[in-house]
């Protein structure tokens, strides 16, 4: 996603279907973080991997930040 992202922020036009495409994974990363965290708060998943599971919750969060930028841009357009 990091590459993606540079090549959006570097470029002055980005095509419509690359906005779309990047924008609809940031809503499945999205819903993805929000899956775990369900999971956790509910205690569906065993407490033996909650390392695991909080370093995959880590991940999607810094996913989601560093995709705030573009959503920023995208909402603004």
């Amino acid at each position: 996603m990091l590459p993606q992202h540079r090549l959006m922020q570097n470029v002055k036009i980005i095509e419509p279907f690359t906005a779309h495409f990047v924008f609809t994974l940031g809503i499945s990363r999205f819903s993805s973080c929000a899956h775990w965290i369900i999971k956790v708060s509910f205690g569906v998943l065993s407490r033996r991997g909650f390392l695991w599971i909080s370093m995959i919750i880590f991940a999607e969060i810094v996913q989601i930040f560093i995709l705030a930028d573009f959503y920023y841009y995208y909402v603004k357009r």
